[in-house]
């Protein structure tokens, strides 16, 4: 039975940790390892993670120092990933207890596969869920769609050699994981997702969804034009990455589109959820991801 490592950086979800820490030792499939990478969390994280790490000799703890972001997180934990396959999983996520076996029986039935990912339930702080997002399957779509919106999402899990050639992640944090995928597709890996809801993302405050947001659309809209043109492995990632002025009055416009996006989600379906949704429009880089989920479920009728 082959070993997989899977990563989960954290900081600051000490509300959240214990639930994904036991989905992850819940799995079925038990040759695992579970690196976590404790990005110098201030509240009750480090306490709950050792506590636990004290009953299971299969978790790792890793500590920076002072808080250096996801990227730093993700590639000082890669160094004690000693699995053949590796997987992501994040503190605030629950994981299915199937979800490491069927991605590893897809990687085995599609040897010319190097990652593959899964279809995802999201959830509110509480656990209640409001949303559930399917993804392509085969590399072919994968690759028709990745204009449009990610087609994989972090909870994937990998070949080591897939990490090997790409050296890791780059700083683009916090399109980190598009920029993976799209080197990954620049390298010629075929990636693909299990039809299957394997993970349960959470979306709250402080996550993707609202204060990082506008640097998330930013950047991925600037990495995929990159891709595009066939360069997005050779960019000087340090030089070229685009700027974002955090206090400016677009990045203000945004973060209130942002909470009305999530306010609509969490009560789509009604009249309440279609005014936030207007309200949520007030920003030109909301209005752009809309169309452009609009269109690929229309277009690969995966749906959202």
């Amino acid at each position: 039975m082959n070993k997989v490592s899977i990563l989960m950086p954290v900081y600051n979800v000490e509300k959240y940790i214990r639930a994904a820490i036991n989905s992850i030792l819940n799995q079925t499939y038990q040759n695992i390892e579970l690196v976590i990478v404790d990005d110098a969390s201030t509240d009750g994280t480090s306490l709950i993670i050792d506590e636990i790490a004290k009953r299971n000799n299969n978790i790792i703890i890793v500590r920076n120092n002072v808080n250096s972001g996801i990227t730093v997180a993700l590639n000082k934990g890669l160094k004690y990933c000693s699995g053949d396959y590796i997987a992501r999983a994040d503190g605030d996520d629950i994981q299915d207890p199937l979800r490491i076996q069927k991605q590893i029986d897809f990687l085995k039935e599609n040897q010319e596969y190097g990652l593959v990912g899964c279809w995802i339930k999201n959830i509110d702080e509480s656990g209640r869920q409001i949303a559930s997002c399917k993804y392509p399957v085969s590399d072919l779509e994968v690759r028709q769609c990745v204009s449009y919106t990610s087609p994989v999402l972090h909870i994937w899990l990998a070949k080591k050699d897939v990490y090997d050639k790409l050296n890791g992640y780059r700083n683009t944090n916090p399109a980190e994981d598009y920029d993976f995928i799209l080197r990954c597709l620049d390298y010629g890996i075929r990636i693909g997702n299990v039809p299957y809801y394997g993970s349960m993302i959470r979306l709250r405050s402080g996550n993707t969804l609202t204060e990082s947001s506008l640097k998330q659309r930013v950047i991925s809209n600037y990495l995929c034009k990159k891709f595009k043109k066939g360069i997005i492995n050779t960019i000087d990632i340090e030089s070229e990455l685009p700027k974002i002025n955090e206090f400016n009055i677009i990045t203000k416009i945004h973060s209130w589109s942002c909470f009305f996006l999530k306010k609509a989600i969490e009560n789509k379906r009604t009249l309440k959820g279609a005014a936030y949704l207007c309200l949520s429009l007030i920003s030109p880089y909301t209005v752009q991801n809309i169309i452009k989920r609009q269109v690929f479920k229309r277009k690969y009728n995966k749906g959202y």
